[in-house]
C-alpha cells in the first residue's frame, strides 16, 4: 500500500496497483480512496487463498442484508459489503452497530456534511467504539485530512483528538 501511494500518480494506477492479483496480503482491507473528482471503497477480501477484489462507489449495489440510501456518501466499517465479495463475518456486530450509527446520524441531517459535522459523528458514543485504533475523515471537497490514533494498549476510552494532517 506503501509503494502504491508514494509511485502512483492517479486513482486509477492506484487501485489498479492495490487489486493486481500478483499482489499477496495477508488478510482482506477495505481501503477508501479519493482523488479531485472522485471517491471509492476497495474491497480485497481473502478466503485462504482466493483474494476477490471490487471498487465500491456510494452508489454501489451491495448485499441484500445491507441498507445504505445516502447516495451522496460512502461508509466503510471494516467489512465486505459489495454483492459479489464473500464476507462470512458480513457486518459482525460492532460493524452493524457502527453502520447503523452512521446511516441514522446521515438520516437525521438536514444539509450535506462537513468534515466538522463527521468529527462529531466520529464521537457519538452509537457509533465510536472503545476498541478502534484510528478514526480518520478525509473532506474530498476542502482536500483535508483529519486522523486520531490511539494507544493500541490503552485501555482508557478517551475523547478523538484530531490531527490536521498536511500534505
Amino acid at each position: 500500500m506503501r509503494y502504491a501511494l508514494e509511485e502512483t500518480s492517479s486513482l486509477e494506477a492506484y487501485i489498479s496497483y492495490m487489486q493486481d492479483d500478483k499482489h499477496l496480503y495477508t488478510y482482506g482491507h477495505s481501503i477508501i480512496v479519493s482523488d479531485e473528482s472522485k471517491a471509492v471503497v476497495i474491497e480485497n477480501s481473502i478466503d485462504g487463498e482466493i483474494k476477490s477484489s471490487s471498487i465500491r462507489t456510494s452508489t454501489s449495489e451491495l448485499k441484500a442484508s445491507i441498507n445504505w440510501p445516502h447516495k451522496y456518501a460512502i461508509c466503510s466499517v471494516n467489512s465486505f459489503l459489495l454483492e459479489n465479495l464473500s464476507d462470512s463475518e458480513e457486518l459482525k456486530r460492532n460493524n452493524k452497530v457502527r453502520w447503523e450509527g452512521y446511516h441514522a446520524l446521515l438520516d437525521s441531517a438536514s444539509t450535506k456534511m462537513s468534515s466538522n459535522d463527521l468529527e462529531a459523528i466520529l464521537s457519538e458514543e452509537d457509533v465510536r467504539l472503545d476498541w478502534r485504533q484510528q478514526s480518520v475523515i478525509y473532506d474530498h471537497h476542502s482536500r483535508s485530512l483529519l486522523v486520531d490514533f490511539r494507544q493500541v494498549n490503552d485501555d482508557d476510552f478517551k475523547p478523538l483528538e484530531f490531527l490536521k494532517v498536511k500534505y
